[in-house]
């Protein structure tokens, strides 16, 4: 039983939004669509949601004029109330459009024999509405909406229409069209290709289309790339620009060639412009407003508190009694006593050596012949030994060792003959003429004796 009343619910109200949507089906050659409500009332009803299907003849184009359009909504997103095109039996939307902050759109074309419109209200503000009429065309003929190609066609109206030559037709061969639109500052522009098929080539260096855009005073080549070359067949595409001036070029070479493309734009006045300047002039003075305020409430509260500060200090000066306060100090920590030195040794130190270290040599050793064979000295032993140091000292040490004679310190004596059969040294050889014999080896040194105690 729900379900019947729910079923019947969504009926009723599908038969009152089309009744009042005025949506259908037109299957003739010709006519005309409109809005609901266009001719009896002044503005549309909210929340619609409202579909229109064109259907022409098999073999047949459909062109769509607008007559008058009011849409409430601001381009390019449209977020509040929009008509939407659909290109072909495909369905193939170019976007949506409305006139809050734009202008009339430009026509419609559909190389197919269909064509979809959907208009959409949200539930605050409305406008007029819009009225179009619409026709078939041959679509095996050209539809003159070109023109011929020249070598650069300027464009300043609001809203219109590009194409290739011959359009819906092969285009020929060996053109290179340049259209520069014009579209001024503090504007921006939706362009639309509603149909696009060129000959394909790898990286669309034969026949193309390409888009660029730039300052007002930029040419083709100083401007920069909106949509790069493009060629194949494409679905119908639309994008936005905020440039200045919009170049569009179309090149083909001598070989294939197809039916090339149709596109439409419109011009709207750029939100972001308009916004910003709002924006920035709300923001400026609400930010000045708060940093006087902030900086007027600082010396206020400052003030305030060093008010109460310096009556707090007057009112305690004035109301506490004199008191006297004794302070007790710890004694101090009795400081460390120190016992008598101790007691030194009963010996004194022993002298400095009163000698000098024996001179080092300065001589080469001497012959072997006078080494050969002779003793070494014999030592002095006619000193007698210092008495015993008092208190267990070590005893000092003893002289030095004399050298033997023409040894100098460290140098290990002559061998007397050499092991293994190995021949002596040679027989001593004449000192030339002139050169001083080898002085003798110094007296040894001997240490004077340690002193009495």
């Amino acid at each position: 039983m729900f379900l019947i009343l729910l079923t019947g619910f969504l009926l009723l109200k599908v038969s009152l939004v089309a009744s009042e949507c005025n949506q259908g089906f037109y299957t003739s050659s010709s006519g005309t669509v409109s809005s609901p409500s266009y001719l009896t009332s002044s503005t549309y009803a909210n929340n619609l949601y409202c579909t229109y299907d064109i259907t022409v003849g098999s073999g047949s184009g459909i062109k769509l004029t607008w007559l008058s359009f009011d849409i409430e909504g601001k381009m390019p997103n449209c977020d509040d109330d929009y008509v939407e095109i659909f290109i072909g039996c495909g369905r193939h939307s170019i976007g949506k459009y409305c006139s809050g902050n734009g202008y009339q759109p430009f026509d419609v074309y559909s190389r197919d024999n269909c064509l979809r419109i959907r208009f959409k209200s949200d539930g605050s503000g409305a406008g007029k509405g819009f009225q179009a009429t619409y026709t078939s065309f041959s679509s095996r003929s050209p539809s003159g909406v070109g023109g011929s190609c020249l070598s650069t066609r300027t464009l300043s109206s609001t809203s219109g229409i590009i194409s290739s030559p011959n359009w819906p037709r092969d285009y020929p061969s060996l053109q290179d069209c340049y259209w520069k639109i014009e579209v001024g500052r503090k504007k921006s522009i939706k362009i639309a290709f509603m149909d696009f098929d060129l000959e394909y080539d790898f990286g669309c260096d034969d026949d193309k289309v390409k888009v660029k855009g730039g300052d007002d005073s930029d040419s083709y080549d100083r401007s920069s790339t909106i949509r790069n070359s493009a060629c194949g067949e494409k679905s119908p595409f639309h994008f936005t620009s905020s440039k200045e001036r919009i170049w569009i070029r179309f090149k083909s070479d001598s070989f294939r060639s197809e039916r090339g493309f149709v596109a439409g734009y419109v011009m709207y006045e750029s939100s972001d412009s308009s916004l910003g300047g709002v924006v920035v002039g709300i923001l400026l003075p609400l930010v000045f407003v708060f940093v006087c305020a902030g900086c007027i409430y600082y010396r206020c509260v400052r003030q305030r508190r060093l008010a109460r500060a310096q009556q707090h200090i007057t009112v305690a000066h004035v109301t506490a009694p004199p008191q006297q306060v004794t302070i007790n100090h710890p004694p101090p920590a009795p400081q460390p006593g120190y016992g008598p030195p101790p007691s030194q040794a009963g010996y004194f130190p022993p002298p400095q050596s009163g000698y000098a270290p024996p001179p080092q040599p300065g001589y080469a050793p001497p012959p072997y012949s006078q080494v050969v064979g002779a003793p070494y000295p014999q030592q002095d032993k006619s000193g007698s030994y210092p008495a015993a140091p008092p208190g267990g000292q070590p005893y000092p040490p003893g002289p030095l060792a004399p050298y033997p004679p023409g040894e100098p310190a460290g140098v290990p004596p002559y061998p007397t003959g050499q092991p293994d059969g190995v021949p002596p040294y040679p027989a001593v050889q004449p000192a030339p003429g002139g050169v001083a014999p080898y002085p003798s080896a110094p007296p040894p040194v001997t240490a004077p004796p340690y002193p009495p105690q």
